[in-house]
């Protein structure tokens, strides 16, 4: 986007959009992969379909190491992989 303005502004819509068609979003300030991985985490102890996209190797990392029985599966998917192989 040209100038930060316009991409905060269609930040703000998309995230508007998406949290009326029912997904849950979280905003980070900082490094989001605690954030990333804590929503998964939690999601999954109450959705039957969690998937997490990121370009982030310690992110499944993350969800491996904390997921336990009682939560459903989480599907993580790469974003870098699909940039490389241009699906994306």
């Amino acid at each position: 986007m040209a100038n930060t303005s316009n991409e905060a502004k269609f930040i703000s819509l998309l995230i508007s959009h998406l949290r009326t068609k029912g997904s849950i979003l979280v905003e980070a300030t900082a490094d989001a992969d605690a954030d990333i991985v804590s929503t998964a985490l939690n999601s999954a102890r109450h959705y039957a379909y969690v998937t997490v996209a990121a370009n982030d190797n310690d992110i499944p990392i993350l969800l491996v190491h904390h997921l336990t029985v009682d939560m459903y599966d989480i599907t993580a998917i790469s974003q870098t992989r699909l940039k490389k192989s241009g699906e994306w």
